[in-house]
């Protein structure tokens, strides 16, 4: 993260604030502006420090962040934002948001009541995968496994366990997926479903088949995986999403669905752990 800040002169910033008439109050503002990677981050911002005042009816302080105009024209999408900015209370509290390919800027601007001090700005930002809940736990390493993953505009991917498989944050969409054991287990062993818009659901399929559309235009939705009943005592599989609104979901294990909170919110990439439950391998 490269942060530019800018400052008013001290005086300017804790001088008590004057009149300038009827209905009208002097506020304090303060504004950062954060240049971004690519890819999805989560921006937190801790409670105030001091008491909340009601100003002219508007409750300080408080804080606004907004995407700012590029000269790319692709600027950062705030993640539920529905009208040019995400506005936080002196509880606090966190915004996520997408940056496009070549990175962007989010401008964070603090309000102060009057006759007090700017509030301090100590955000946090974090890329999202490092946020999110992960399939990383300890115990025995993942079995080897392949996903292939139909992608629009690139077809056919196929990836390795390890991490996400799928664009992550670049909004394209997942059409149809597989699951292909490549140690341990046989492929005949894994099943999986996909889920699409308007509710439309697949049946069961195994042996690496795609799962899924090519080509329609048809995004998933949401998936499933489990092992067939032999195996279950056995081994454990484990899986997220990540969505193009909603970001990376909690983790779902053994036939669970794995949805987005927002119905109809497109995959883009997919993250799947199976293991040896400890002492069966």
């Amino acid at each position: 993260m490269t942060e530019v800040r800018r400052e008013d002169r001290r005086a300017d910033r804790t001088a008590p604030a004057r009149s300038q008439g009827p209905g009208t109050a002097g506020i304090i503002a303060e504004a950062r502006l954060l240049a971004v990677e690519p890819g999805l981050h989560k921006l937190v911002i801790p409670a105030a420090r001091g008491a909340e005042r009601d100003v002219l009816g508007w409750l300080l302080p408080a804080v606004f962040i907004a995407a700012p105009p590029s000269r790319t024209g692709e600027t950062v999408e705030l993640i539920g934002d529905r009208g040019g900015g995400v506005w936080i209370g002196a509880a606090g509290g966190a915004v996520t948001f997408r940056a496009p390919a070549a990175g962007g800027h989010v401008l964070v601007t603090s309000f102060t009541p009057p006759g007090e001090a700017t509030i301090s700005l100590d955000i946090e930002l974090h890329p999202i995968d490092a946020v999110a809940a992960t399939l990383t736990a300890p115990g025995p390493p993942p079995l080897r496994t392949a996903i292939i993953l139909h992608i629009e505009r690139e077809g056919d991917c196929q990836f390795t366990t390890g991490g996400w498989a799928g664009r992550l944050g670049s909004r394209r969409r997942i059409e149809a997926l597989a699951v292909r054991p490549l140690e341990a287990i046989s492929s005949g062993e894994i099943e999986y479903k996909v889920y699409s818009t308007g509710g439309r659901e697949t049946p069961w399929v195994s042996d690496g088949r795609l799962c899924g559309t090519r080509g329609q235009g048809l995004p998933l939705t949401g998936f499933a995986i489990r092992l067939t009943p032999q195996l279950r005592s056995r081994f454990d599989v484990s899986y997220r999403g990540a969505f193009f609104t909603s970001g990376p979901t909690p983790v779902a294990r053994n036939g669970e669905a794995c949805f987005a909170p927002l119905r109809d919110d497109p995959l883009e990439a997919v993250e799947i752990r199976i293991v040896s439950r400890e002492g069966s391998r």
